[in-house]
């Protein structure tokens, strides 16, 4: 083997690992979004696959705005009461 072959071996094994690596990298940005999903009472496969057919960046912005239910623990209502803090609310 020439000095050229063994370079275009090296420029495609490193092309594919490379592929791969981002791959993963997007898989496990979705499975975080969709677990937050998951959180607020929404499917973890839709939000599993919308990440990964858009982007995770976009399908997690998404899920932050969702709100909590009202009954949720983590809900802002809910952690004033628990907390012993007064909540000012404008109603």
């Amino acid at each position: 083997m020439d000095s050229v072959q063994s370079t275009l071996i090296l420029m495609v094994v490193g092309s594919i690992l490379a592929v791969l690596v981002s791959l993963a990298i997007v898989v496990i940005a979705a499975h975080f979004v969709a677990r937050a999903a998951r959180m607020k009472n929404r499917s973890y496969a839709s939000f599993f696959w919308l990440s990964i057919l858009t982007s995770p960046i976009i399908t997690g912005f998404v899920v932050a705005v969702l709100p909590f239910n009202i009954d949720d623990p983590r809900h802002p209502k809910n952690k004033a009461a628990s907390t012993g803090f007064l909540a000012f609310t404008n109603k």
